[in-house]
C-alpha cells in the first residue's frame, strides 16, 4: 500500500506554523508551491479562486460535451459545490474586511488547460477533464490543508477546513470514475 503524502507534510505545517517567519516581509516556501506560501491570504485566495473557477469552467464544457453518464453527473455536481465555494469565499473575504479580491478571471496556467479541454472531444475529452479533474483536486486539497492547518486568517482557516472534506469526496469520486473508465489498467497520466 502506498504511503500518502500528505502525512509528511502535515508534519511540514505544524512545524512552520508554530515558527515565526525567517525574515520579515518575505513568504515561506511550502512543498509543491513554488514561491508562494500556502499560508499567506492573499495567495490562498486567488488560488482558491482561480481553482473554483477552474472547476466550474470545465465541468460547464463536460456536462454538455461528454457522452459518458458518470461524467455528466460529476461535472454537474462540480458546478454546483465550487459554485458554492466560490460564494462563500468571497463572503469570507468580505466578513474578514481583507483588502484581497477573489479572481474573477482564469490565470494564464489555468487558461491553457481549459483551451486544452476545449480542442479535445470524443474519449480524448472524456480523459482529458478527468486528468484535469484529478491533478486540480489533488492541488486543491494540498493547499486548502495547508492554510487550514496554519494560515494567517482565521475565517479563511474556517473557510478552508469546513471545504476540505467535498474536496476530498470530489477526489474521490473522479477516482473512481477515472477507475471505471479504464478497469484493470493504470491510471491516466
Amino acid at each position: 500500500m502506498k504511503l500518502s503524502p500528505i502525512l509528511p507534510m502535515l508534519a511540514v505545517i505544524a512545524l512552520f506554523a508554530t515558527a515565526p517567519p525567517a525574515h520579515a516581509g518575505q513568504d515561506q516556501n511550502w512543498p509543491g508551491q513554488k514561491g508562494v506560501s500556502q499560508t499567506k491570504t492573499e495567495p490562498f485566495v486567488e488560488k482558491a479562486g482561480i481553482g473554483n473557477l477552474f472547476e466550474i469552467r470545465t465541468s460547464e464544457l463536460a456536462a454538455t460535451n461528454s457522452d459518458n453518464p458518470d461524467i455528466q453527473e460529476f461535472a454537474r455536481t462540480m458546478i454546483q459545490d465550487h459554485t458554492a465555494a466560490q460564494d462563500r469565499l468571497r463572503s469570507t473575504v468580505n466578513q474578514a474586511g481583507l483588502n484581497v479580491q477573489v479572481p474573477e478571471s482564469l490565470g494564464e496556467e489555468k487558461q491553457k488547460e481549459l483551451d486544452e479541454l476545449q480542442q479535445a472531444s470524443g474519449e480524448e475529452f472524456n480523459k482529458t477533464y478527468v486528468r484535469q479533474q484529478t491533478k486540480a483536486h489533488e492541488k486543491a486539497i494540498e493547499l486548502y490543508q495547508a492554510y487550514s492547518g496554519g494560515g494567517d486568517n482565521a475565517e479563511l482557516r474556517q473557510y478552508a477546513s469546513e471545504t476540505l472534506p467535498t474536496l476530498q469526496q470530489h477526489l474521490e469520486q473522479i477516482r473512481q470514475i477515472e477507475q471505471q473508465m479504464n478497469p484493470g489498467g493504470t491510471q491516466t497520466p
